[in-house]
């Protein structure tokens, strides 16, 4: 007797569909910025998300880079006071799905509070 069985994988290996959602980010402080998004419909991820890349642009100085992590969230440091970033995140799964829309937050200016300690 032969038994054959058959599965019907119904996985999709393509890009993503949409950008991640409601993507948020928070000035920690002077240096630090918090990010967090959530994670694709399941139905419109077209595959495994392997990783999420996350760009980072300075605005003031045309600057850009990106960081890729497993997470939804993601802390960015060492970054310049009183500077404008422009955060945009993307799935990937077998290539970058698209971005989300771009959110923009400025890291605060220590420098005034410094001086206002220091004179206080």
């Amino acid at each position: 007797m032969i038994i054959r069985l058959y599965f019907y994988y119904d996985h999709v290996n393509a890009v993503p569909s949409v950008a991640p959602n409601n993507v948020t980010a928070v000035a920690v402080n002077s240096s630090v910025l918090a990010v967090t998004w959530e994670q694709l419909p399941v139905d419109q991820q077209n595959g495994i998300v392997q990783y999420f890349t996350v760009t980072v642009q300075v605005q003031q100085t045309s600057a850009m880079f990106s960081i890729d992590t497993t997470e939804l969230t993601i802390t960015i440091s060492n970054l310049h006071p009183a500077y404008d970033h422009i955060l945009r995140v993307a799935a990937v799964t077998v290539a970058t799905g698209p971005f989300s829309d771009p959110v923009t937050v400025t890291t605060p200016d220590d420098s005034k509070n410094a001086v206002l300690a220091i004179y206080h």
